[in-house]
């Protein structure tokens, strides 16, 4: 016998579908919005309070995951400042979607093409120059794509990074990249992080630091052998770059571990890795 669940013609589960999740986000746009009225008659003390940096190039749908990255921050802490670093496409996209912001006030975007000057180059030249600027100012990277479930403590004492995917030496075409690009066996001991966050306080970034993250991206992008690694040229050349200049000591992760659907300070979605977007 059929179940009554598999009785119900598939335009149908999809309209349900479709119902259910507007609901849910309805929902959820008025928990944030009462909880902003709440906050005006009750004064809240945040321990922690930092400035971050995103990045939105190439595509205007990372202009609408951060306005729920940033609505999901400002939830659990409203006095984090945040800056949309932008190409022209998500400037004017993000410019007429400015009052979707809970804490607009918080919010302020840079138009990229004057600083970087490199727009017309994949997005992974752009997301290390962000984060050399983020770095310069005492900002905190992170991806569009992702929503906060607990409010972030930082150890401005190091430098932190997202989550530990794998052992270098552990993958046999990044270690033979990563022993091209650094001369010697050092490499064999280096993690690959995610780069999803990326706290590197301005006083970490020296000079060599600086050009080797420009150094590796542009080696990885000319030289690897597949897209894959080329996609990840910029996660792989802040991982091997920041553990050329410091210590395994000096390096922390925000998350001991990750996946699909964890929630744990900071959930990841992906998109660039899900919809392989290379440049």
């Amino acid at each position: 016998m059929q179940t009554l669940k598999n009785k119900i013609p598939k335009p149908l589960k999809n309209a349900i579908k479709t119902v259910f999740q507007i609901t849910k986000r309805i929902a959820w746009l008025l928990k944030r919005k009462m909880k902003r009225v709440v906050r005006h008659f009750v004064q809240a003390s945040y321990k922690d309070v930092y400035s971050f940096a995103i990045l939105c190039v190439k595509k205007s749908v990372y202009v609408d995951m951060a306005i729920d990255n940033i609505n999901s921050l400002h939830y659990l802490n409203p006095n984090h400042t945040v800056t949309i670093y932008c190409d022209t496409i998500c400037f004017e996209y993000l410019s007429k979607r400015k009052n979707y912001f809970d804490y607009k006030e918080k919010v302020t975007f840079r138009k990229i093409e004057n600083d970087f000057k490199i727009s017309e180059k994949p997005w992974q030249y752009n997301k290390i120059e962000t984060l050399i600027e983020a770095s310069k100012n005492d900002q905190i990277l992170t991806d569009a794509d992702g929503i906060w479930h607990n409010d972030p403590v930082v150890d401005k004492g190091k430098i932190t990074l997202l989550v530990i995917v794998n052992k270098i030496k552990d993958k046999p075409l990044e270690l033979d990249l990563a022993q091209k690009i650094i001369a010697g066996n050092s490499v064999t001991e280096f993690n690959h992080y995610v780069s999803g966050f990326v706290s590197l306080p301005s006083k970490f970034l020296n000079f060599k630091l600086e050009n080797e993250l420009r150094l590796f991206n542009d080696k990885i992008q000319s030289t690897a052998t597949n897209d894959e690694l080329r996609r990840l040229s910029e996660e792989l050349s802040v991982s091997l770059a920041i553990q050329n200049n410091y210590r395994q000591k000096d390096i922390a992760v925000l998350k001991n571990e990750d996946g699909p659907g964890d929630k744990k300070s900071l959930e990841s979605f992906y998109y660039g890795c899900l919809n392989q977007i290379n440049k």
